[in-house]
């Protein structure tokens, strides 16, 4: 039984991946050139904002204490709260003096109801937690409640100025959806955000629904900036600038994005159900604004590849369009476009998608170039003699996922042919690993080349199963013992992007001939973007399960924005990250392979079911879908085209809540052991 421990070092990170300007036509050491049959094309279509969006039955309100009227030597705050959820009423004190309070809470009615539940616990994620005292009330009355928090003058609570936050989770029908006008996030544009109260009984996609009328009286959106001063932007339903329309009951706030950096966007809404019920809501989300790139030029070419079984197809970069800076060769980005040929008739035929990673090429005179590699068994396979166009083409920036341009058509232009031209007795080939990931460098071959001698004698000491840990988390999440020729990856303490995450990984693995990974948490999001674009020892590994993962995000996680706007008062220790939000993960999917999640197994879990209330964190609960993990909500767990090995009740996201944490399953840990790759 061997055990290994890798700790990764800040230092590789500071300059990201090693790449290298390349000459055009040739293959990357580092990234894959992936690529995907026609069937694909709209897997990897960029997501439409309006039907993305944050949901939220909860509210918030940030509390500023004063002194207590006639109680001399006493601060407090107090708000009313409207209630509009029958169901149950959570109320959570965020702040880490809640000890030092004492607390009114009153009904309608004017009684101070006994609650079914009182938890002194935290919000948290990964190292950063906010502690709370929340209080349950099942089957609560309607009306305007309120809530008073008092202490004594001079206590920490007084002292520490930073006051406190009152999540009140309504967990009512009526919900709230907000999305994005845009993802165009560069500097210079207005963003818009667009808010309407739903009923979720109208259908199973909240995010679908129309807005309910005149039910939204008034909105702000609060908005903190890179450097860290606050805004708070009116929102209107008035039909002017973003506001499409007038009184259809969808409220929109503007910012103008003014500078590059990470932003902190929080709706507060208030107003009246249709049935004359008052309500607010909260939703909070985080984006991060970019300088624009320079965008594509209209046309390209096609040509032979330094590798005879490939064609490279580039296109340069305009440095004049959009007035934005033009990236230097070498520089890294994702990309996707469809490869459209012509057949020997002259039909326009679809012939493949190309995308991933890759830094862009110096092409002498018209400077730096998107460049792909297309297997030709492509050209083949679809009856096209030439390469005609590409179409919805795109590209991203790599740490947040930005498109920073899109292109209906570029045309393309073929200097001579790049492959045996098509015949109607030429065999259709089957699809295989060089068509979907590209030329395999020789680094990976010989590492290959080893395994398999080492395969053969039973020899496992340069293989691994890597055991990769969650977003900044403080620990290792698993019971090591319960896995053999294994490795822990040490990253703790530390927000990475998702392809930052994925390079740190990658640092590990490369140290091996052949590697499987289980992974936590994010920890799953950046093993599948590892696999999915670059080289390492993955490709290498035996086993039934390559990458597995457990209570993985890989549809976003609505505490990310919440969290952000708490550690904007508290202080984050690892800060915020918007690739896990729901419209960040929209994009990183965007470019996902589907090869890749094939070859992805997936844990999911969600709280016990047992008991008058069902919950991992009370707190979380207020501002999650039910069932959950406490951090990820069921229904954002899946991914398309991964292996779902289930979601398990009565199991919580991590330790430290209320059900037992699913990476600490000793029976299913042996399994994934048993099954792992390596």
């Amino acid at each position: 039984k061997t055990m290994r421990v890798f700790v990764v070092l800040a230092a590789i990170f500071a300059t990201g991946a090693v790449a290298f300007a390349r000459n055009v036509g040739e293959p990357s050491e580092l990234y894959k050139a992936v690529s995907g049959p026609p069937e694909e094309f709209a897997s990897h279509t960029l997501p439409d904002p309006s039907v993305n969006g944050e949901v939220s039955t909860y509210a918030m309100k940030k509390a500023g204490l004063s002194a207590a009227g006639a109680n001399a030597g006493q601060v407090q705050w107090s708000s009313s709260i409207p209630v509009d959820g029958e169901e149950r009423l959570t109320l959570s004190w965020v702040t880490p003096y809640y000890n030092d309070f004492s607390y009114s809470i009153v009904d309608p009615s004017g009684n101070s109801p006994k609650p079914d539940e009182v938890q002194d616990e935290a919000l948290a994620w990964g190292s950063d937690s906010f502690p709370c005292r929340t209080w349950v009330f099942t089957n609560p009355i309607l009306g305007n409640w309120t809530f008073t928090a008092t202490a004594d003058s001079g206590s920490r609570a007084d002292r520490n100025g930073d006051d406190g936050f009152l999540i009140i989770g309504t967990h009512a029908f009526h919900v709230v959806v907000s999305s994005l006008s845009t993802i165009d996030l560069h500097v210079g544009n207005t963003i818009g955000v667009h808010t309407r109260l739903v009923d979720k009984r109208a259908g199973e996609d909240v995010r679908a629904l129309k807005a309910l009328g005149d039910t939204i009286d008034s909105g702000i959106l609060d908005v903190s900036l890179p450097d860290g001063t606050e805004e708070q932007l009116p929102m209107s339903d008035d039909g002017t600038g973003l506001d499409e329309v007038a009184n259809d009951g969808i409220w929109t706030g503007s910012l103008q994005a003014t500078e590059e950096g990470k932003y902190t966007l929080s709706v507060d809404v208030a107003g009246e159900t249709p049935d004359g019920t008052e309500f607010i809501r909260t939703v909070s989300t985080v984006i991060n604004v970019l300088q624009p790139w320079a965008g594509l030029q209209q046309a390209g070419q096609a040509m032979p590849s330094t590798d005879p079984d490939f064609t490279t197809i580039i296109v340069p970069l305009n440095a004049g369009k959009n007035g934005a800076r033009q990236p230097a060769v070498g520089e890294a980005l994702r990309s996707f476009a469809q490869v459209w040929g012509l057949s020997s008739t002259g039909e326009e035929v679809p012939v493949a998608w190309v995308g991933g990673i890759g830094d862009l090429v110096d092409c002498g005179a018209q400077g730096a170039c998107v460049q792909w590699l297309l297997h030709n068994d492509w050209l083949t396979r679809s009856g096209a003699v030439s390469i005609s166009s590409l179409k919805a083409v795109w590209i991203q920036d790599l740490a947040h996922f930005v498109p920073m341009d899109s292109e209906e058509v570029i045309a393309i232009k073929q200097t001579s042919p790049s492959h045996a031209l098509a015949s109607p007795l030429q065999r259709v080939p089957d699809i295989h690993e060089a068509m979907l990931k590209g030329p395999m460098p020789r680094w990976v071959l010989e590492r290959r080349q080893r395994r398999q001698q080492s395969f053969a004698s039973n020899d496992n000491s340069n293989s691994t199963l890597l055991l990769v840990h969650g977003y900044c988390a403080a620990e290792t999440p698993y019971s090591v013992p319960d896995f053999t020729d294994a490795t822990v990856f040490k990253d703790f303490n530390q927000n990475r992007l998702v392809d930052e995450f994925a390079q740190g990984i990658m640092s590990v693995a490369n140290q091996f001939d052949s590697v499987g990974i289980l992974a936590h948490s994010q920890g799953g999001l950046a093993s599948l973007h590892l696999h999915s674009f670059y080289w390492t020892p993955l490709e290498n590994g035996k086993g039934d399960m390559l990458v597995t993962s457990y209570a993985s995000p890989y549809q976003g996680v609505p505490l990310a924005g919440l969290l952000a706007k708490i550690g904007n008062l508290f202080g984050l220790l690892c800060g915020s990250n918007d690739d896990l939000t729901y419209d960040g993960a929209k994009l990183w999917l965007s470019g996902v392979p589907e090869a890749s999640r094939k070859q992805l197994s997936y844990y999911g879990a969600h709280y016990s079911k047992k008991g008058l209330l069902h919950y991992c964190v009370l707190a979380a609960n207020a501002i999650l879908g039910w069932p959950n993990d406490g951090l990820v909500e069921a229904d954002h767990l899946h991914l398309d085209g991964g292996n779902d090995m289930g979601i398990f009740v009565g199991e919580c996201h991590s330790v430290n809540m209320h059900n037992p944490p699913i990476s600490k399953d000793h029976n299913r840990n042996l399994y994934v052991n048993q099954h792992a790759a390596r």
